[in-house]
């Protein structure tokens, strides 16, 4: 019996509920030699022997073993070992024996007085009464059991098997024709054998007597409620049998406990339903269509032309009783087995622990993780059963962005630009290339293209990265001529960019070589020359014109550097500023970046901008208090006592009439840092003529 099946019976065991302690399973007289030779498990054998070995003679006697007393359920379970299953396994057994009369006559010698190997065809069966003719069974054993014990006798010698257990699960077959016998036991009907029970008659008989021990309103409630296909109300049934509607469910409910409990229908019934389900199981596998199960149920028991009403519930019930013990489960037109809810389980536990950092699988990885090859004819069902996303030939924990962009880049297979990758993923371009920076072990391959890191001999990390890793792979400084070549041939930049980013703040460039700078090369003017007013307790305010994208995140450029000063932010530094109105809004962040081209920055508008309802194209102001503390308004709300500047000087020398007038975003001052020439520095950090800060 294979493991599975076992289990299964064990299984069924565990579900029928325990026979009352006097019920009678041993009848009295019942001789032992007859009971041990049935086809009973191995540890039913065993108790039995332990329990009854007084009735047994002595291994060299030739004697008859003394016939065995009464024994009831509760006898036998008060046997070392013997429980529940040994229990179905003799009950099943005794009755099927006492079907066939196989306990009609004593045998004429008992199974332990010679060795297998020496047993005769005569000894193996009990003798047949003189007046009744043969049985064609006991024929077809006489005729066979000699060949069979040589053949298990070969068994144990060539393979080494001890136990009938052990000489069947051996290859049988291939020794039966090694030995020449293979002929001989082809000609031998396995139906001669086994007398071909027929289990589902064997249901329908047990059922039948189940269904006549019902009274007639039981049998109305369990023929067009419990059975019907389209059944009918508890009100219509209780109008039809002259009872309350509570009444009603509470038959329904005693009905039901008495199909379910082995004690009414019988160990009988459940045994060979649950032998049903079990081969009816292997034919339909772990995984089939739920029409399928039902043609095979409907196959098992078929429907009769009997005309009368009790067999067709006998059926009905049958079917009902079969389909439990399958246990198949049902979803999207499929039915799963125990074993296959298993296997999903374990799949999805699997897939957890195989998904890299944003939940991509391999799908290999993943398919060895079934029980075995047989399983692999029903990895699509599986997998579909998983909620694992498909995404470009792998799979994924969930369908989310950075899945669908890291996908579709290894699908491509090699460094790709955003506009590929957003193609074959659905995403747009803008927002495949910002997942593709997110993702790790992502990198850049040139100024256009992504890949994995492993692809890229050397990461691109924008042009300011690139001019500072050649600054510091040469000692401190680099000539301008390597990274005016080498940049736009490895990366795909355009020479003018890197001259571009050159000539800001970040970089020094002097005599062809080029160098990182400290500080800015530039004069920061006083913050009233950059600010459009004071409001009515003298704080400054400087203005900016709204935009939807500031609506929705985006940092605000083009801040004047003396802003970004005087709201404590340096040189190549970020920092936070508190917002005092609107109450409760975010802190804003403010970045001045070395190798800004549009001036500093402004991040985190988007809850204060929403709490004074600015819209796009609105004019707003930014008050700067003290502490590092800002506000905003919009210009509609301030009052009439805001004072505006009109002009603001770029020096501090009184004789210096250049003025500007300021209106929207403007800087102080240009923040380019013209090659090869002298360097400006913040007023109280001037230097002596010559000497660089």
């Amino acid at each position: 019996m294979a493991k599975e099946e076992h289990d299964a019976l064990i299984r069924l065991a565990n579900r029928i509920a325990r026979p009352p302690d006097y019920q009678v399973v041993i009848p009295e007289g019942l001789h032992i030699g007859l009971l041990l030779r049935c086809p009973l498990k191995v540890r039913t054998v065993n108790c039995l022997r332990r329990e009854l070995d007084e009735h047994l003679p002595s291994p060299l006697a030739f004697t008859e073993p003394d016939p065995v007393g009464e024994m009831t359920v509760g006898d036998l379970l008060r046997i070392t070992n013997f429980g529940l299953v040994s229990l179905l396994d003799l009950m099943c057994v005794i009755e099927s024996a006492q079907s066939l009369g196989y306990f009609r006559e004593p045998a004429v010698a008992h199974p332990y007085a010679q060795s297998p190997s020496a047993l005769s065809a005569h000894s193996a069966l009990p003798a047949q009464a003189a007046v009744e003719p043969p049985d064609p069974a006991d024929i077809a054993w006489e005729s066979t059991v000699v060949v069979l014990q040589r053949l298990l006798a070969a068994a144990a010698g060539v393979n080494g098997s001890r136990t009938l257990a052990d000489a069947l699960s051996s290859d049988l077959g291939g020794l039966a024709t090694t030995l020449g016998m293979a002929d001989h036991l082809a000609g031998i009907p396995l139906a001669d054998l086994t007398g071909e029970p027929d289990m589902a008659n064997e249901s329908l008989a047990a059922l039948s007597q189940l269904w006549e021990s019902l009274s007639p309103t039981e049998q109305v409630i369990l023929h067009k409620r419990m059975l019907a296909a389209d059944p009918i109300t508890l009100e219509e049934l209780g109008e039809m049998a002259d009872l309350t509607r509570e009444r009603i469910r509470q038959i329904e409910k005693r009905i039901e406990s008495r199909l379910n409990h082995p004690s009414i229908t019988g160990p009988a019934v459940k045994c060979w339903i649950g032998v049903l389900a079990i081969l009816l199981r292997r034919k339909l596998g772990p995984i089939t269509s739920q029409s399928n199960l039902e043609e095979r149920i409907s196959a098992t028991f078929p429907t009769t032309d009997d005309p009368e009403e009790h067999k067709q519930a006998v059926i009905k019930m049958a079917r009902q009783l079969l389909q439990q013990e399958l246990d198949y489960s049902y979803g999207d037109d499929l039915c799963l087995s125990p074993e296959a809810r298993t296997a999903i389980k374990k799949l999805k536990e699997q897939a957890s622990l195989l998904a890299d950092e944003i939940g991509l699988i391999d799908n290999t990885a993943l398919r060895n993780c079934l029980p075995d090859e047989a399983w692999q004819q029903h990895w699509e069902a599986l997998l579909q059963q998983t909620g694992l996303q498909r995404l470009n030939g792998l799979l994924a924990l969930r369908d989310t962005a950075k899945a669908k962009a890291k996908a579709a880049l290894l699908a491509i297979g090699r460094p790709a630009s955003k506009e590929e990758v957003g193609e074959l993923s659905g995403l747009r371009p803008d927002r495949a290339g910002a997942q593709l920076s997110l993702l790790p072990g992502v990198v850049r391959a040139d100024k256009h293209r992504w890949g994995l890191a492993e692809w890229v001999e050397d990461e691109y990390e924008g042009i300011p990265a690139e001019i500072i890793q050649r600054i510091n792979e040469d000692g401190g400084s680099t000539r301008l001529n390597r990274l005016l070549e080498e940049l736009p041939r490895m990366f795909g930049v355009a020479e003018s960019s890197v001259k571009a980013y050159l000539d800001t703040p970040a970089f020094y460039v002097e005599h062809g070589w080029v160098r990182e700078s400290d500080a800015p090369t530039f004069l920061l003017h006083r913050l009233e020359d950059v600010v459009d007013g004071y409001d009515d307790n003298g704080d400054p305010y400087w203005e900016f014109e709204v935009e939807s994208r500031h609506l929705d995140g985006y940092s605000l450029h083009e801040v004047p550097l003396e802003v970004a000063d005087a709201l404590e932010c340096g040189f190549g530094d970020q920092t936070t500023s508190k917002v005092v109105n609107p109450v409760g809004c975010q802190d804003i962040s403010v970045i001045w970046r070395k190798t800004s081209m549009r001036g500093s920055e402004i991040g985190r508008l988007r809850q204060s901008l929403a709490a004074i309802g600015a819209q796009d194209g609105d004019e707003v102001r930014l008050i700067i208090h003290n502490n590092n503390e800002v506000s905003f308004e919009k210009n509609s709300r301030i009052s009439n006592n805001y004072k505006p500047i009109h002009h603001a000087k770029f020096s501090e020398t009184p004789d210096n009439d250049k003025t500007a007038s300021f209106k929207g975003i403007k800087m102080g001052t240009p923040i380019t840092a013209h090659l090869a020439r002298s360097q400006h520095t913040y007023p109280d950090q001037a230097t002596e003529p010559g000497e660089r800060a």
